[in-house]
């Protein structure tokens, strides 16, 4: 091939790669434009990723509550609290009335939830386990000089007015307590322990105790719980009066079970134990009368607290942690914006 040719090919070549090259690149203003879109786009991900951060940082700061409603009127007062660990309805033997007892970082303490005053209670237990049921029970009543808490699913103690404690019982190995409660007056302690050796059984025994931690007497078998191997139930026994106490438990039914109660009457030297009382409910609610059996509510944990002024008529009002009834018209109950609400059973 002839030079002269070769050299025209060459500038050819060279003219082609030229022009190219002039259209890809960008101009000034171009480039100055590009750097603008994508700094605006990465402003735009910044910001939503701030403004997410703040909802959350919105939500964190929203405080649980206990909500205090009268069924007949529905007006509602709201107390703020701190994440409670345990929380339900105690009575205060010194003023005779229904306060919220409840732990938290802060330790134990009882709630009026009338004023919103709270009141610590000297509980010498331990802080890095912040209280919750695994390792303890707390009594449903509170002395003016000694209360009483069960330990590790096992041990009682009794505390004086300045948080000492000493053990007055222990359970039978490997049989976990169930629950317990104190005499109106302090005379005698009952305890529900698994009626199975060695397991965590659906039927439980019932122990009752002088102050002392004497056994005065036991019954077997006085209630069902269902539930899962490996769970162990809260059963929130109740003393009536001195003489008489009730026990929840589960009785058969056409289909499957329904909840009731089993009385049993401690005057005599041989207890009395009538029959159940038949809630008349579904097994996926739970119906708690007021305490002159004027009101009924019903709790489902899907679809909330209702009053019920008859069997065909229901009235929403709300949704959360139920606690009971505080007096003869007023309920309680308890929300957590993360509706995360004190375990009703250890798992272990």
């Amino acid at each position: 091939m002839p030079r002269r040719r070769v050299y025209i090919h060459c500038f050819i070549i060279a003219l082609l790669l030229l022009v190219l090259g002039c259209q890809s690149k960008p101009s000034a203003d171009d480039s100055d434009k590009s750097i603008q879109d994508n700094s605006h786009g990465l402003y735009v991900e910044l910001d939503d990723l701030n403004n997410h951060d703040n909802d959350l940082k919105k939500v964190e700061e929203l405080q649980p509550i206990i909500r205090v409603v009268d069924v007949r009127t529905e007006e509602q007062t709201t107390i703020e609290v701190t994440l409670a660990n345990q929380i339900y309805i105690a009575e205060d033997a010194v003023n005779k009335s229904n306060k919220i007892f409840m732990t938290d970082v802060r330790g134990p303490q009882l709630l009026d939830p009338f004023t919103g005053d709270v009141q610590p209670i000297q509980l010498e237990t331990s802080k890095n386990d912040v209280n919750n049921r695994y390792n303890y029970y707390f009594p449903d009543t509170f002395f003016e000089n000694t209360n009483y808490v069960i330990e590790s699913l096992k041990t009682l103690y009794r505390y004086d007015n300045e948080g000492n404690k000493t053990a007055i019982w222990v359970g039978p190995n490997n049989q976990p307590i169930y629950g317990f409660a104190v005499s109106p007056h302090e005379s005698r302690i009952a305890v529900l322990i698994s009626a199975d050796n060695h397991i965590a059984g659906a039927k439980s025994d019932l122990i009752i105790l002088d102050t002392e931690g004497k056994e005065l007497m036991a019954i077997e078998q006085v209630a069902y719980t269902g539930k899962s191997d490996g769970v162990i139930p809260k059963i929130d026994l109740k003393w009536m009066d001195e003489f008489t106490l009730h026990i929840p438990t589960e009785i058969a039914a056409d289909e499957g079970y329904e909840f009731g109660k089993r009385v049993i009457t401690l005057k005599d030297e041989k207890p009395v134990i009538t029959e159940s009382i038949r809630s008349g409910w579904e097994f996926d609610s739970r119906v708690y009368p007021s305490p002159s059996g004027e009101h009924v509510v019903r709790v489902s944990q899907e679809e909330g607290i209702y009053f019920v002024p008859d069997k065909e008529d229901e009235k929403l009002l709300g949704k959360g942690y139920f606690l009971g009834w505080l007096d003869m018209h007023r309920i309680a109950w308890y929300e957590s914006y993360n509706e995360e609400y004190p375990e009703s059973t250890a798992i272990f």
